[in-house]
């Protein structure tokens, strides 16, 4: 009896190598798929017999056809489905920014309310009245209006 590595009658099949094993397994299919391809009559062990059901399977043509579209079909699909998904992230960023806005307004409203005597005593000094009427403010809120609206421009162009 040969007792090499190569040999598939080992008395402990837990003795192979892994590269031994592949081989032998390669050499089982392979030995199915010409057997099939001979006619032969399906012989031998469970695993061989395994072997040609699947080398039988993949000589046979598929039960169901693609349609002639159906990458263009696919893609279309795809698309379809980005588009929404690009809507829906900007309608939830519009209603976030208006959540922040109303947010933010109603703090602003009620800190105003709540510090209201503090607030019209302090806008009242010579000082914060003369800043208030200068062109200066005018301007300087001017600039922080483009640079809010580039900035939003900015936030768009990198989302898509």
């Amino acid at each position: 009896m040969n007792m090499s590595p190569e040999d598939p009658k080992r008395d402990d099949p837990h003795d192979f190598d892994a590269d031994t094993l592949r081989a032998h397994e390669w050499r089982l299919q392979e030995d199915a798929r010409e057997a099939h391809r001979q006619g032969d009559p399906p012989v031998g062990d469970a695993r061989a017999l395994r072997y040609r059901l699947i080398a039988r399977a993949l000589d046979r043509e598929p039960e169901a056809s693609l349609p002639s579209n159906f990458a263009y079909a696919q893609a279309q699909r795809i698309a379809a489905l980005v588009a929404e998904r690009r809507r829906a992230d900007a309608r939830f960023i519009r209603r976030l920014r208006s959540a922040f806005v109303l947010g933010y307004g109603g703090a602003i409203a009620m800190a105003a309310l709540a510090f209201r005597e503090e607030l019209s005593a302090w806008l009242a000094t010579p000082a914060i009245a003369g800043v208030l009427g200068s062109p200066w403010l005018l301007a300087g809120l001017g600039c922080a209006a483009v640079v809010c609206v580039v900035q939003v421009g900015t936030w768009r162009g990198m989302r898509r």
